[in-house]
């Protein structure tokens, strides 16, 4: 708008199963980075930047133990991001997207 108050929120909420030591590390690791940034990928093969110009942040995390078999038992995270523009749509297919992440590895 006119006053330039307009701004965007990009939210991501990401469930990491299953409760051991890798997983808590890793939860933590990214609960104490200031600035995260995020590619994901939608259902339609397209990938998504989010955070490009301020990063997101842990806002919240929360562990799960579950009650009932089909209940989370694992982290959930929230991070949020302030941007004055909405998330970018990334122009790359899949094998670029690869090759820029290659070396990068997490085992759930």
């Amino acid at each position: 708008d006119a006053t330039n108050s307009l701004s965007f929120a990009p939210t991501l909420s990401l469930q990491i199963p299953k409760l051991d030591s890798t997983n808590r590390n890793f939860f933590e690791s990214l609960a104490t980075q200031p600035y995260i940034y995020v590619v994901i990928e939608t259902m339609d093969k397209k990938y998504w930047l989010l955070g490009k110009d301020n990063g997101l942040s842990v806002s919240e995390g929360t562990l799960q133990s579950g009650l009932a078999a089909t209940d989370l038992v694992g982290f959930t995270l929230t991070m949020v991001g302030q941007e004055s523009t909405a998330s970018s749509l990334i122009d790359a297919d899949a094998s670029t997207i690869s090759s820029i992440f290659s070396g990068i590895t997490w085992n759930s």
